[in-house]
């Protein structure tokens, strides 16, 4: 009888599943400690000052300007704080001599220049900010590719009943604006009921969905997420978690996350093939903020925030982020 089989044996069932319990303990914080490592070495925190880091940042603002310029109702001058971090980070990019052909770069720089042009196009001057902090780039925005950011436009078209799903991933795209048209709770049970169909880790279905539709919640809700200022509140939100609960080692710490994602993903396909917009909306917040969420939600302790997702129908036209995706070649690499 080996000495696992002896102390099993011996020791009370209580204390023996306490036992390993503090032996998952340990293995967790060994985990934790091995990505929180990891985390801060890599990803584009301050210092950090990689080429890919820098390209991050850049993308980060210029979507704050690409969001502004996307605003059916446009606001001349907006902008001050996310310009002073664009610059800062150009002058970093500039002083590594990074390429300016990547392609957050030319984001940032096309971003700047629909900035320019729009503010040219209803005859208001510019802020004094943007020559302060971008006049030694001029030429660079200038030039910049106007295709590679900005503003789009979408005109409501009926979809076929017959799309494919190719026609669906293609078809959809984050809108915040949408029609006065209330949305049907059945609606988007019915969406969130195709979206099980989403793989999950040995069919465990760890995500949950909550709907809601009652304004004075959903108000609450929106302005404790704090995304989508200027724009008026959905007419319905959707809330997806992930239960812990429903995991049984402690290497499936990072599967809710997954698993939710991955729900999301289909939940999101799925308002699209119903013929609905929707946008999702990040839940990393700080203590603060989850709790109130938590607390207007009651959402349970074994439940992990995944994202929120703004849901209406579709307006007949509106303007929406461009949002432009890389190169397969970026985001593709054939191991042979």
């Amino acid at each position: 009888m080996g000495i696992k089989t002896t102390i099993r044996h011996i020791v009370p069932d209580g204390l023996y599943q306490w036992m390993k319990k503090q032996r998952s303990g340990v293995k967790l914080r060994t985990f934790l400690s091995r990505q929180r490592r990891q985390f801060m070495r890599t990803a584009a925190l301050p210092g950090n000052e990689g080429e890919a880091q820098l390209e991050a940042l850049l993308q980060y603002h210029a979507h704050e300007i690409e969001k502004g310029l996307s605003h059916n109702d446009f606001r001349a001058g907006f902008g001050r704080r996310a310009m002073w971090f664009l610059a800062d980070i150009l002058a970093r990019w500039e002083k590594h001599g990074y390429s300016w052909n990547d392609f957050g770069v030319r984001q940032a720089l096309s971003v700047l220049r629909q900035y320019k042009e729009k503010h040219a196009e209803l005859g208001v001057p510019l802020p004094d900010f943007f020559q302060q902090l971008m006049g030694r780039w001029t030429d660079r925005i200038d030039t910049a590719d106007l295709n590679a950011s900005g503003a789009a436009l979408f005109e409501y078209q009926r979809p076929s009943e017959h799309r494919s799903y190719s026609q669906v991933l293609m078809d959809r795209v984050s809108l915040r604006n949408y029609s006065s048209e209330p949305v049907d709770e059945q609606l988007l049970v019915k969406a969130g009921t195709l979206a099980m169909r989403a793989p999950s880790v040995c069919n465990r279905q760890s995500a949950r969905l909550y709907v809601i539709t009652d304004s004075k919640i959903l108000e609450q809700a929106m302005d404790m997420q704090a995304g989508m200022y200027g724009y008026a509140k959905p007419p319905a939100l959707l809330m997806v978690t992930s239960k812990i609960s429903t995991f049984v080692d402690v290497t499936e710490r990072n599967e809710p996350y997954i698993d939710g994602g991955l729900y999301s993903m289909a939940l999101l396909g799925a308002l699209e093939e119903l013929d609905l917009a929707a946008c999702p909306l990040n839940t990393m917040f700080e203590k603060r903020r989850e709790n109130g969420v938590r607390s207007i939600l009651n959402l349970p302790d074994d439940e992990v925030l995944i994202m929120f997702i703004a849901v209406g129908h579709k307006p007949e036209r509106t303007l929406h982020p461009k949002s432009l995706r890389r190169s397969p070649e970026d985001i593709i690499t054939c191991i042979r």
